[in-house]
C-alpha cells in the first residue's frame, strides 16, 4: 500500500469479517480427512475395546469434518504402556486420544516407578461409564465369602500388577488376610474365563458386566460365586453381596477402601494428553456431549450389554482432583499393601 493511500470502510469491514470467521473455520475444518485413533490401555478381547468400538463407531458424526476414528490396543504393565505412549509418544494434535484403565490415576501415586504421565494435566473428555468391581470364584474353590478366603487359599488370575485384576485381591490379602495366590500373565477377561473352567486358576476380578452379562449360566447356575463388588453404591442387583467398604475393620481401611473405589468412577473414560490445541479439546468434549445423547449410540451400548452412565469431563476432573488429593497418611498405607 502507498504510504497516507486511503482505504475504504467498506474494505476495512470485509478483512475484519473475514478475520473473525478464519479462526473458527480453522478449529472446526481440522478433523476433515484426518483419523483419530482411540489409544486403548487394554487388549483388544475386553470391555474396553467394546466401548472403543463403539465410540469409533458414533463418535464421528458429531466432530466436525467427521473424522475416521480407529482402535489400537496397549496392553501391558497394568495399564501403564498405554498411558505412556499416549502421554509422551503420540500426536499432540488431537488425533489421538487415550482409554486408560481406571487403576491408572491411583498408580501414579501408589506405584509410580515407570509412570511417565500426570493425571492431572491430561484433558479429560468424559466418561461412558461408571462400572462397579467384583471378585469372583468359581464354585469348586469351596469359597463363597471373603471370611472364608481367609482359611482357604484360592488362586486368583491376573494380568499385571498394578492392574485391576491384582489391585484387590493384594489389597484384601495385607489388610484383611485373606488368601488369594495370584498367577501372572493372561492377556484379559476372556483367557482367565478359560483358565477357571479348566481348573487351572479359581477366580477373577473384573467388572460386574463381565459376569452378568457374558456368562449369565455362570450366575443363575451358581458356577461362581461374587465375594465383593467395588462401588460407591450397591449393585441393584448385588444386593447381598458387600461392598469394600463395607469390609473395612478400622478407620485407616475405611479411607483406603474408600480411595479405591474412586477408581469405578472412570470406568470408560476418554482424555487427551497434555499439549492440544483447546479449540480441538473443545470439539472432542462437544462430540462426547453429543454422542452420548445419540438415541442410536445409545441403543448399540444397550445392545453390546454394557454398562452406560455418562459422565462430562467436569465430572470426571472432579473424581481426579479427589484422587491426587489423598491424604499423605492414606497413601503410604495403600503402598504398603500394594508395593512388594
Amino acid at each position: 500500500m502507498v504510504r497516507g493511500q486511503r482505504i475504504k470502510p467498506a474494505l476495512i469491514a470485509g478483512v475484519i469479517a473475514a478475520g473473525m470467521a478464519a479462526t473458527p473455520a480453522a478449529a472446526d475444518d481440522f478433523y476433515h480427512g484426518r483419523t483419530i485413533t482411540i489409544a486403548v490401555a487394554a487388549s483388544a478381547s475386553g470391555t474396553y475395546s467394546l466401548y472403543a468400538r463403539v465410540m469409533a463407531r458414533y463418535w464421528p458424526k458429531h466432530i466436525p469434518g467427521e473424522p475416521t476414528i480407529i482402535t489400537q490396543y496397549y496392553a501391558g504393565s497394568g495399564g501403564l504402556k498405554g498411558s505412556n505412549y499416549v502421554s509422551n509418544a503420540a500426536p499432540k494434535d488431537g488425533t489421538t486420544v487415550g482409554m486408560p484403565l481406571p487403576t491408572i490415576p491411583m498408580r501414579q501415586f501408589l506405584e509410580p516407578k515407570g509412570v511417565k504421565y500426570d493425571v492431572a494435566k491430561w484433558r479429560w473428555i468424559g466418561n461412558l461409564a461408571v462400572i462397579p468391581g467384583t471378585l469372583g470364584v468359581w464354585h469348586t474353590a469351596g469359597v463363597a465369602t471373603v471370611a472364608e478366603a481367609k482359611r482357604k487359599q484360592v488362586i486368583i488370575g491376573g494380568t499385571a500388577l498394578g492392574s485391576t485384576t491384582t489391585t484387590y485381591p493384594l489389597l484384601l490379602n495385607r489388610t484383611l488376610g485373606t488368601r488369594f495366590k495370584m498367577v501372572l500373565g493372561y492377556t484379559g477377561t476372556p483367557a482367565m474365563d478359560h483358565a477357571m473352567e479348566s481348573g487351572e486358576i479359581q477366580g477373577r476380578t473384573g467388572t460386574w458386566t463381565s459376569w452378568r452379562d457374558r456368562h449369565p449360566q455362570w450366575i443363575t447356575g451358581g458356577m461362581v460365586h461374587i465375594l465383593m463388588q467395588v462401588d460407591a453404591r450397591r449393585a441393584p442387583d448385588l444386593p447381598n453381596v458387600p461392598r469394600l467398604i463395607d469390609l473395612a475393620e478400622n478407620d485407616q481401611q475405611r479411607k483406603m477402601f474408600e480411595y479405591v473405589t474412586y477408581s469405578t468412577l472412570l470406568g470408560a473414560a476418554l482424555y487427551a494428553p497434555p499439549g492440544v490445541p483447546a479449540d480441538r479439546i473443545k470439539l472432542l468434549r462437544d462430540g462426547f456431549d453429543a454422542v452420548v445423547k445419540d438415541p442410536a449410540f445409545i441403543a448399540e451400548v444397550k445392545a453390546q450389554k454394557l454398562d452406560f452412565e455418562p459422565m462430562d469431563w467436569r465430572e470426571v476432573e472432579d473424581a481426579i482432583r479427589r484422587t491426587v488429593s489423598v491424604e499423605p497418611s492414606v497413601v503410604e498405607a495403600l503402598k504398603a499393601a500394594f508395593v512388594n
